[in-house]
Parts: structure tokens; sequence; C-alpha cells
């Protein structure tokens, strides 16, 4: 009975032992994974840097709104009248091949009421046809004088822009030099501290777009406009600034 109770000690011990063993060889393989995770971290430090950059494009396109206004006692009498003249209006433009588009904006006629003593009172119609004009900035200030030649009784306008190609040429060279412009502030950095980049290993483009100047506007009422006298109408304008914002994450 005592040896059968010994031989259960020793093997206690012996089990005992071996996951002691186990154990301590676990600890010691696993030390070299956290000291080569702790390398690694080292070794992936990073620098995050925001670049800016504006590029400047000439405003080159001019957007032009026409209308004729009419009014009258009679809502038929003057919307036959409104379409008439809106018909003389457009095919002068379309032949006088100064446009790039012509698209109508709206065509209303609309009672005019009076209120004396609190009463309604129907005083007649008012029609209103509008356009919208799109040419080249050399051309807006002719659309103008054509525009008032024919029946048009208000201008507003034009407002100037950049062309859509050139305009999306503008963004991506905005988005190059704001790219150079973080990578710039990153290698400044590191070089000061004597450090070396390593890679680019995150490209972020934050935001691109326009960002107009002060654009030039005009406004005449047919009634005060002779277009025999004056000269053609001039146009100028400015510049239109695409700005860029990239961020980039460089390891060194």
């Amino acid at each position: 009975m005592e040896v059968w109770v010994n031989l259960q000690k020793k093997d206690v011990m012996m089990k005992d032992y071996k996951i002691r063993k186990l154990v301590v060889s676990t600890v010691f393989s696993v030390l070299p994974l956290f000291a080569h995770a702790a390398e690694a971290n080292l070794k992936e430090r990073n620098i995050v840097t925001t670049g800016h950059a504006q590029v400047f494009i000439p405003e080159t396109v001019a957007t032009t709104q026409l209308a004729i206004n009419e009014t009258g006692r009679n809502a038929d009498d003057i919307q036959k009248s409104v379409r008439v003249k809106a018909d003389k209006l457009v095919k002068a433009l379309k032949s006088s091949q100064l446009t790039t588009s012509i698209e109508t904006i709206s065509f209303s006629v609309n009672p005019q009421w009076s209120y004396p003593n609190g009463v309604a009172k129907l005083d007649g119609y008012s029609a209103n046809y509008s356009l919208q004009v799109k040419s080249s900035l050399t051309d807006a200030g002719k659309i103008i004088d054509l525009a008032m030649d024919n029946d048009t009784t208000s201008v507003n306008g034009p407002s100037l822009s950049a062309s859509d190609k050139e305009r999306s040429a503008a963004e991506l060279e905005a988005i190059r030099l704001a790219s150079l412009d973080a990578k710039k502030q990153a290698e400044a950095s590191l070089s000061a501290l004597g450090l070396h980049s390593t890679q680019v290993k995150q490209i972020t483009v934050v935001s691109v777009g326009s960002h107009n100047q002060p654009q030039p506007r005009y406004a005449m009422n047919m009634a005060k406009f002779d277009a025999q006298s004056a000269p053609t109408t001039p146009i100028e304008g400015g510049k239109e600034g695409i700005n860029a914002e990239v961020n980039l994450t460089i390891g060194y």
C-alpha cells in the first residue's frame, strides 16, 4: 500500500514538472515574438503632413440671363406678343453663332391685382419669358447688344467662370502641387531631426474645388439703353482659383 502511494506521488510530481517545463518553454518561445513586434513598431514610425496649393485659371465662359417682359389688359394678347418676341430673339441668337448654348428658364403669365379700399381689383396681366445664354467671354458683350436690339427688356449677368476642361486640368495640377507641398514639409521636418523618409504609405485628397474671384455683373433696362449710340458692351474677365488640400502619411 505504501509503495502504491509513493508511486502515485512520483507520478504527480512528474506531471507537475512537465507542466512547469512547458510553461517556461512557452514563455521563452513567445519572448522573441514580442521583441520582433517591438522592433517592427520602431521601424513603422510615420509622419503625417498636410499640403496646400492654389492654381488660378482665366474665366473664359460667360453665362447671361435675358428676359422679355410685357403687361396688358388681355392675357392672351400679351402671351402671344411675348412669344413672338421670344421667337425673334432666339432666332437672332442662333443665327449670330455667338452662343455655345441657349436654354429657356421660364415662361409665365400672371394676373396683376390692386386693392383699393381693401377690395381686390384685376388691373391686367404680366407675361415674362427668360432664357440663359452661354458664350465665350469675348462674345458676351456682343450678345448683350444683340439681345437689346431684339426686344429684350432686361439683362442679368454675365456670370463668369472657367471652362469645364480648364477646371479639370487645374484641379489635377492643384492636387499635384499640394502633394509636393506635403512631401516637402515631411522632408524638412525629418531632415531637421537627422531622420530619413522611407516610403509614402498613404495619400488622401482632403478637398479640391474652385474659389471664384469677384466677377463683373451687368444689368440694364431696355428703356435706358440706346443701342445705336452705345459701343459694344465691355466685359472683363477675372481669375478662378482652384484650391487643393492633401494629407500624406510617410514612413521613416
